[in-house]
């Protein structure tokens, strides 16, 4: 067969001349050691990755570029006085949203070198080409030369998925990447024009306005871009696949119908498998062809391609989360042996590992794949036969810790999804039908369990699969 939300905390730790948390403001020059605050949204954005302990940066003579990442943390904005003129050290917000993506949102780890090399040098050093870390200020590019503990060297698969996140973020046409010919093979993402650098590290610069605010790319459950978790629904009589849009408090108020022929589809299971932002769709049809939607964050699918065969064998699969620690969106799913299977997602839609977990699955009803403990790592909300509701946390490894059972009386619902945060607290939920055709949202803990039901609404009985 062929076929990144991450929050946690860590305390402050050294590596090298690295250091992951600040808590004051280093100052760069003894006179004037001056400051201004630096803007709110910037300060979120530089706080939330420091707290995933992802973000490092290289601390040089004069504590940069760390020292500047430290002070926004700080909410200031550091001062430097080369030249006996005072200048402000100032991030680009555009290059600060771009690295929140790929740091909190998809759970890369970076290694960042230079930003803004006004902190860095005296005035008089400035280089004779334009660089974005000199010019209009300073800040307007970043240096990364190492992504998850791996050196970007000619490392091309890691520095595609690199910028494939930040081109998800940064407009085309007003950002640069340098030298791409130090990794050969390497897609230049659409629209973004070339600049000359060198091979030490991947650089990234922006020539746009430095205030333009960004949309934040969707969740894997969020298809139409609005910060809220959706879901899927096919009518089974006339075949009609339904987007339900979330409000962000448990409820789907508004629906668009997406297109027909969906009773010809087997299985089904939404997530972002291209890692572009955006929520997509696998499906399988009885012919075992395994079938991919591209999201296009507009209430429905930019197309859809064939990216493997074979999968007639499923009864079931399931996703919304990374299973093997490679920050892509991966699979999970159960042939008619009852073995249980993780496929590896390769972030184009396709997938390019199988891992057999193990057997036994055939005794389970319904897998719904989520991070519901909140650790970056793929877990599975299931209920047995007997309707007894399991959590199993993963490992990140394509393994399974052992299920803690959660509760009993989970046998009478006729479909069981989630992995989405419907009700905007952070944590991953659970969508379950009754049998009589009620839909209730079963509110996430973020620790695998649930804390509380709402009845979403009646009516949802005619429905082939719920996802």
């Amino acid at each position: 067969m062929n076929i990144a939300r991450l929050h946690h905390r860590r305390l402050p730790v050294l590596i090298g001349a690295s250091l992951l948390l600040a808590t004051s403001l280093v100052a760069l020059n003894a006179s004037p050691s001056q400051a201004l605050a630096a803007p709110a949204a910037d300060v979120a954005l530089v706080q939330a990755m420091f707290n995933t302990g992802r973000l490092t940066a290289g601390a040089d003579a004069q504590g940069e570029p760390l020292a500047s990442l430290q002070a926004y943390a700080a909410g200031s904005i550091s001062a430097h006085a080369p030249d006996n003129t005072t200048l402000y050290c100032t991030l680009d917000h555009v290059v600060l949203q771009g690295l929140y993506e790929v740091v909190v949102n998809r759970g890369f780890s970076i290694h960042v070198t230079s930003i803004n090399r006004l902190c860095e040098l005296p005035l008089s050093n400035k280089p004779s080409y334009y660089s974005l870390h000199w010019e209009n200020g300073g800040g307007h590019a970043v240096d990364v030369t190492a992504i998850n503990g791996q050196a970007t060297g000619s490392n091309t698969a890691l520095v595609q998925s690199y910028l494939n996140i930040m081109a998800s973020v940064m407009p085309a046409a007003k950002t640069g990447l340098g030298q791409p010919s130090c990794w050969p093979g390497l897609t230049v993402p659409a629209g973004w024009f070339v600049v000359g650098d060198n091979c030490s590290s991947v650089h990234i610069e922006y020539r746009g306005s430095s205030t333009e605010i960004l949309p934040t790319p969707g969740s894997s459950f969020d298809d139409n871009n609005d910060g809220h978790d959706d879901f899927f629904a096919a009518n089974s009589t006339t075949g009609m696949l339904t987007l339900y849009e979330g409000n962000g408090g448990g409820y789907f108020p508004n629906s668009h119908d997406i297109g027909t022929g969906w009773n010809a589809r087997v299985l089904a299971t939404p997530s972002d498998f291209n890692n572009d932002g955006q929520a997509d769709i696998l499906a399988t049809r009885a012919d075992g062809a395994l079938e991919f939607y591209p999201g296009n964050g507009a209430q429905g699918f930019s197309g859809v391609s064939s990216p493997g065969a074979g999968w007639q064998s499923m009864t079931k699969i399931a996703s919304g989360a990374d299973y093997t620690g490679d920050h892509l969106q991966d699979i999970i799913g159960v042939s008619s042996a009852g073995m249980l299977y993780v496929y590896a997602g390769n972030g184009t839609g396709s997938t390019s590992a199988t891992y057999q977990v193990g057997p036994g699955w055939q005794n389970y009803k319904y897998i719904v794949g989520g991070d519901f403990n909140g650790d970056g790592k793929g877990d599975m909300m299931v209920v047995s036969n007997a309707g007894d509701l399991y959590f199993y946390r993963g490992t990140g490894l394509a393994s399974f810790a052992a299920g803690q059972l959660i509760g009993g009386g989970w046998g009478s619902f006729t479909a069981l999804t989630g992995g989405g945060d419907y009700n905007g607290d952070g944590k991953a939920d659970l969508l379950a039908r009754s049998a009589t055709g009620d839909l209730y949202l079963y509110r996430g803990n973020g620790t695998g369990s649930t804390n509380g039901s709402q009845l979403v609404g009646p009516g949802w009985g005619g429905y082939t699969f719920i996802l």
